[in-house]
C-alpha cells in the first residue's frame, strides 16, 4: 500500500514537472520570437520552479529528508511568486527602461535565492513570512486591481494564487494530494492567464492580460505613430537644445535629400545656410530662455517655410519641436493676390480718372453743344452768301482751266525751244571748237620753228608769249570738244575690267616731273584685287586730272594720298587727298561749274575752268557720283567719287 502512494505521488509530481517544463518552453519560444525579457523571467521562474517539483519528486519537500534539499525545495519556489508580483505591478512600469531594472532585479533575486538554497541552516523561517508577505501583496493588489478596472482577468489572477496557498497548505499540513493538484492547475491557469490564443493585440483590455501583449500594442501604437508621424504634410523634427536632430519625419528628411535615418544625429547647424541657422538659432535661445513658442518665416533654395518652435521637456532634458510649413504655394497665392489688389486698386483709381475726365469731357461737349448751335444759326445766315461764293468760285475755276491748258502748252513750246538751243549751242561749240583747231594746228608747229631762228631777244620774248597763248587756245579747245562730247546723249562707253592700283600707279609715274620737282609725296594706298569696270580712256583721263589738281595746288613738301574701300551698293569710292591751299564753302559749291576757277589769283595759262566739269561728266557717265570736301583755305581738300565695281580677277 505504501508503494502504491509513492507510485501516485511520484506521477502526480513528474506530471508537475512535465506542466512545469512545458509551460517555461512556451515562454521560452514566445521569447525567443521577439527577445521580450518580461517573458525571460517567467522562463528564469518556470526552470526554478521545475527544480523544485523535482526535489518534491524525491521527498526533499519534508526536512527530515535533509536540510540541503528542503532548502532547494523552498528557495527555488520563490522566483515563480516574484514574477507574479512583476506581472501584478506591471502598470506601475510600463518603460522599456525600468522593465530592463526590474528584470536586473529579478535576476538577482534568482541569485539570492540559489544562494540560500545551498546554505546548510533550516530557512522556513524566513520563507515563511517572506511568502506571506508576497501573498497578501498579491490578493490584496489583484482585489484592488479588480474592483478599480473590472478587468476579470484579476479574478483568473486570483484564482492562481489561490491554487498556489492551496498548495502551500498542503505542503505545510502534509496534506501531498494538495499541492499534486493545485500547481499543475496553478501553472495552467498562469498559462491560460497570459498566454491565452484567443486573445489579439488589439484587444482593449489593459489588466494583468496584458503584462505580454502590452509592449506589442505600444510596438503597434509606435508603429501607428510613425506612419502618421511621417505622412504629415508639415515637415517635423526634434532637435536638443545643442542643435542635434533627436527625430524627424520623412518630410523634413526630404527637404535635406536625406532619408529619416540618415538625419538622425546630424547637428542642423550643419544642414542650413549660415544666415538662416543664426536666425534660427537665436529663435531657439528665445524659446529654451522664455520656454514660449516661438514663430517666423524664411526663404530656402526658393522655397517658403512658415517654422513654428515649441520647446518639449523630456525628462531633464530641454529640447524643441520644429514644425516647418511649406508655404510656397500660399505664398505665391498671396503674392498673385497682393498684385490684383494693386491693379485692382490702380483700376479703380484708373476708372475715378476716368469718370473725372468723363465729367470734364460732358461739361466741355454742353459747351461745344452750345457755340456749335451758334454757329449752326450763324451758317444758316451765311449759307446763301457760301452759294454765291461757290459760283464766283466756278467761274473762277473755268478760268484757271483755261490758263493750266495755254500754260502747259507754252511749256511745251518753251522745252522745246531750250533744247533746240542747248543743240545749237553745243553744234555751235563743236563747229567753233574745229574752226579754232584748224588755224592753232599750224601755229602750234610754225612759232617753235621761227622762235629758234630768231636772233633778237625780244622777238624771241614775244614768241614765247604768243607760243603759250597758242597752247592755251589749244587746251581750251580740245576740252570744249571732249565737254560738247560728254554732253552728247548718244555718247557710248567702251567698259572694261581694269585694275584700279594699277592704273593709278601708271599715273602717278606720267607725273612724277612735276610732285619731284616741288618735293611732293604720293601716298597710294589701293589695294592690289579692287577691279573697275570702266571706260578705260576716260577714266584715265578723270584719274590724271584730279591727281593732277592735287599736285599742282599743294603746297612745297606736301602729301597726296590716293585710297579706295568697297560700299554697300556695290561700289568703289576712291579718295584723292592732298595738303594744299583748300577750298571755302563758296568754292567748294560751284567748283565743278564749267569755266569755273577757284583760285582767280592765278592767271596762268594751264587751267581752263573746264577740267573738273569734264571729270563731273565722266563719272556722271559711269552711273556714279562726285565731290569735293574742305574744312578751309590751307587745310587741304579731298577729292571722292564713286565707280561701279569690276570683277574680281
Amino acid at each position: 500500500m505504501i508503494f502504491i502512494n509513492l507510485a501516485i505521488e511520484s506521477i502526480f509530481w513528474l506530471v508537475n514537472i512535465i506542466v512545469s517544463v512545458c509551460i517555461g518552453m512556451i515562454f521560452l519560444f514566445l521569447y525567443l520570437k521577439d527577445k521580450e525579457k518580461k517573458k525571460l523571467i517567467f522562463v528564469i521562474a518556470f526552470i526554478s520552479s521545475t527544480i523544485s517539483h523535482v526535489y518534491c519528486l524525491f521527498g526533499y519537500n519534508n526536512i527530515e529528508q535533509g536540510i540541503l534539499g528542503y532548502n532547494v525545495y523552498n528557495w527555488t519556489a520563490i522566483p515563480l511568486l516574484i514574477a507574479l508580483f512583476i506581472a501584478l505591478n506591471s502598470r506601475f512600469f510600463k518603460t522599456k527602461e525600468i522593465y530592463d531594472k526590474k528584470f536586473s532585479v529579478f535576476v538577482g533575486l534568482n541569485l539570492l535565492c540559489f544562494v540560500f538554497a545551498w546554505m546548510p541552516i533550516n530557512s522556513n523561517i524566513i520563507l515563511t513570512p517572506i511568502r506571506q508577505i508576497i501573498s497578501i501583496e498579491l490578493i490584496v493588489g489583484s482585489v484592488y486591481w479588480l474592483i478599480k478596472t473590472h478587468d476579470r482577468s484579476y479574478l483568473i489572477y486570483l484564482t492562481v494564487i489561490f491554487f498556489f496557498m492551496l498548495g502551500g497548505i498542503g505542503m505545510a499540513r502534509n496534506i501531498n494530494f494538495l499541492p499534486m493538484v493545485s500547481y499543475p492547475l496553478a501553472n495552467i491557469f498562469i498559462l491560460f492567464l497570459f498566454v491565452n490564443p484567443f486573445k489579439t493585440i488589439n484587444s482593449k483590455s489593459d489588466g494583468i492580460s496584458s503584462f505580454f501583449t502590452l509592449e506589442q500594442k505600444l510596438k503597434t501604437s509606435e508603429k501607428k505613430y510613425r506612419q502618421l508621424f511621417n505622412s504629415m504634410p508639415a515637415s517635423i523634427c526634434l532637435l536638443s537644445k545643442d542643435g542635434t536632430i533627436i527625430e524627424s519625419n520623412g518630410q523634413m528628411a526630404n527637404n535635406f535629400n536625406l532619408s529619416p535615418e540618415e538625419i538622425i544625429g546630424k547637428n542642423i547647424r550643419d544642414l542650413l545656410p549660415p544666415d538662416i541657422y543664426k536666425e534660427r538659432n537665436d529663435i531657439a535661445i528665445k524659446v529654451l530662455n522664455s520656454g514660449k513658442m516661438q514663430e517666423n518665416k524664411d526663404e530656402r533654395n526658393g522655397k517658403y517655410f512658415h517654422n513654428r518652435y515649441i520647446p518639449i521637456k523630456m525628462g531633464d532634458e530641454n529640447n524643441i519641436m520644429v514644425i516647418a510649413n511649406d508655404i510656397t504655394h500660399e505664398n505665391k497665392i498671396k503674392i498673385e493676390k497682393e498684385e490684383k489688389m494693386r491693379d485692382l486698386r490702380n483700376t479703380e483709381l484708373a476708372t475715378l480718372n476716368i469718370m473725372e475726365d468723363m465729367h470734364e469731357t460732358v461739361q466741355d461737349l454742353e459747351k461745344a453743344k452750345s457755340e456749335i448751335l451758334e454757329k449752326n444759326e450763324e451758317l444758316t445766315i451765311s449759307t446763301e452768301e457760301l452759294q454765291a461764293m461757290n459760283q464766283e468760285l466756278d467761274v473762277i475755276r473755268e478760268q484757271l482751266s483755261d490758263i493750266n491748258q495755254n500754260l502747259e502748252y507754252k511749256v511745251d513750246e518753251r522745252t522745246k525751244e531750250v533744247h533746240r538751243l542747248i543743240e545749237i549751242k553745243d553744234e555751235f561749240i563743236n563747229q567753233l571748237s574745229h574752226d579754232l583747231k584748224t588755224p592753232i594746228t599750224p601755229l602750234n608747229t610754225l612759232l617753235p620753228l621761227i622762235q629758234k631762228k630768231c636772233e633778237d631777244e625780244k622777238i624771241k620774248e614775244m614768241l614765247t608769249v604768243c607760243i603759250e597763248k597758242v597752247k592755251y587756245m589749244k587746251i581750251l579747245v580740245k576740252n570744249t570738244l571732249e565737254l560738247a562730247r560728254m554732253n552728247s546723249p548718244t555718247l557710248e562707253l567702251q567698259q572694261d575690267d581694269i585694275n584700279l592700283a594699277d592704273e593709278v600707279n601708271s599715273i602717278v609715274e606720267s607725273i612724277s616731273f612735276n610732285y619731284e620737282t616741288n618735293h611732293i609725296q604720293i601716298e597710294n594706298q589701293i589695294i592690289d584685287d579692287i577691279h573697275l569696270k570702266v571706260d578705260t580712256k576716260h577714266f584715265k583721263e578723270l584719274l590724271f586730272n584730279l591727281v593732277s589738281n592735287a599736285v599742282k595746288f599743294n603746297k612745297d613738301s606736301g602729301t597726296v594720298t590716293i585710297n579706295a574701300e568697297e560700299t554697300k551698293d556695290n561700289m568703289i569710292q576712291i579718295s584723292i587727298n592732298d595738303t594744299g591751299m583748300g577750298m571755302t564753302e563758296e568754292q567748294v559749291n560751284h567748283v565743278f561749274d564749267e569755266f569755273y576757277k577757284a583760285d582767280e589769283s592765278r592767271h596762268d595759262f594751264t587751267g581752263t575752268g573746264l577740267g573738273l566739269s569734264i571729270c563731273k561728266k565722266i563719272v556722271e557717265k559711269h552711273q556714279g557720283k562726285i565731290w569735293i570736301e574742305s574744312t578751309g583755305i590751307g587745310k587741304g581738300s579731298t577729292v571722292y567719287l564713286t565707280i561701279p565695281k569690276g570683277t574680281d580677277q
